[in-house]
């Protein structure tokens, strides 16, 4: 497993998550919306990262509804926002 898709409305969250993903030797690509992670998404992808609390549209769902090339390993990440 090398390359993640990393997704999340956060920028400052995605840059830091993004950098200590790099420094352990991952390929990290991110979005910051959930068009833009459907625009991303292939069969190169090895682990999803998604934030489930973005707004618009429950994405999780979306994504794994219309995209076939959704990896295995997906895991959705629902931060406690204050």
């Amino acid at each position: 497993m090398n390359k993640i898709l990393l997704v999340d409305d956060d920028r400052e969250l995605t840059s830091l998550l993004k950098e200590l993903l790099e420094m352990e030797g991952f390929n990290v690509i991110v979005a910051h919306d959930g068009e833009q992670a459907l625009d991303l998404l292939d069969d190169s992808i090895d682990l999803l990262l998604l934030d489930v609390m973005m707004p618009k549209k429950k994405w999780y769902r979306h994504i794994k509804s219309t995209s076939p090339d959704t990896p295995d390993a997906c895991h959705y990440v629902d931060g406690a926002r204050q």
